[in-house]
């Protein structure tokens, strides 16, 4: 490897690009008659000599008073992005031996100079990796910090066996941290005021401002020891089928059902019953206490008590005129 001999502090001429190592860099050692302001631009020189033959000949020649130089990492750091330097940083510029090359590297701080930055350290996370091995960033736990687009970026990597990757971003430009792996996202958008969890099996859950949905594609299990409340002006509850296994239900309120009941064991009412319309029944009723009726009673087989049926009615003793019978004939 050529050894770096350094040629002093130098004045960076034009704002570095973020996509690149490589700035345009003043070095007063390397040009002297340098005076005022210095910038990267290149200018065209006419110069004069002569040839072979004694002749003035003219000649064009591009000059500049800067040079190109690569960002090279001086110290034990785990940054791998180049400063984004601008016009007007103090640098510290080196020379490789040997070589056309030159290289520069931060000399202390410039925040006078600084304005939006694009910063990433990396972290080696692959154990199998050579020195050989050309740079790849899912090689490395990621941290990166871009002022010019308002993101910091927290990404890892599955490298030494991992069970997830993951990639965690604050975008302050739109108000959102984003948490993403192999099979979730989980999103925060402040300005919306919603929060949004996905996973590769297709479940969803989301609160946006006053409102909350959530989706499952299999099942929802909820459990309390003591109790669950839900207390809402609407309910609304849709299934193929609903199983209720409860030791006491009390309903209050008025009661409004459309479809069939089948009622199995016992039906206790208490308080007045009332029926509009057509009531049909199939099968024995046991009642105890009163019944009565403000219409007609219609049986269309027989009507009877414990000892007397209506059809089996018959009196003893009738006779003509004013005579009293004998009570209904007993079955």
């Amino acid at each position: 490897m050529s050894l770096l001999s350094p040629l002093g502090i130098g004045t960076v001429t034009a704002t570095k690009d973020t996509d690149t190592d490589e700035i345009m860099v003043y070095v007063p050692g390397l040009f002297p008659q340098a005076e005022g302001r210095t910038v990267a631009n290149v200018e065209q020189v006419e110069r004069t000599s002569h040839n072979a033959s004694g002749e003035v000949v003219t000649s064009v020649s591009l000059k500049s008073n800067s040079i190109p130089a690569v960002w090279k990492k001086m110290d034990n750091s785990n940054r791998i992005s180049a400063p984004d330097v601008r016009e007007g940083s103090q640098v510290s510029v080196y020379k490789a031996s040997g070589q056309n090359q030159y290289y520069w590297t931060l000399d202390g701080v410039n925040p006078e100079t600084f304005r939006l930055e694009t910063v990433m350290y990396g972290w080696s996370a692959n154990p199998n990796l050579d020195e050989n091995t050309p740079f790849d960033v899912n090689n490395f736990y990621i941290f990166a910090m871009d002022t010019r687009s308002g993101l910091v970026q927290l990404r890892t990597t599955q490298a030494n066996g991992e069970p997830a990757a993951f990639d965690i971003q604050i975008n302050t430009a739109a108000g959102t941290l984003t948490i993403g792996t192999n099979d979730s996202l989980t999103t925060i958008n402040d300005p919306e005021r919603s929060y949004t969890y996905q996973n590769s099996d297709g479940a969803t859950f989301n609160i946006a401002k006053k409102s909350a949905a959530l989706y499952l594609p299999e099942n929802l299990q909820l459990f309390a020891d003591d109790m669950i409340a839900i207390r809402t002006k609407a309910l609304f509850l849709q299934a193929e089928t609903a199983d209720i296994d409860v030791g006491l239900t009390r309903w209050k309120g008025k009661i409004e059902r459309t479809g069939d009941t089948e009622q199995i064991g016992n039906y206790t009412q208490i308080g007045d019953y009332t029926q509009t319309g057509m009531y049909k029944h199939v099968g024995d009723v046991d009642r105890t206490g009163n019944s009565v009726s403000t219409g007609t009673v219609i049986g269309m087989t027989d009507v009877r008590t414990m000892t007397v049926s209506l059809n089996l009615h018959f009196h003893a003793g009738v006779e003509n005129g004013r005579g009293v019978t004998t009570p209904p004939v007993p079955l």
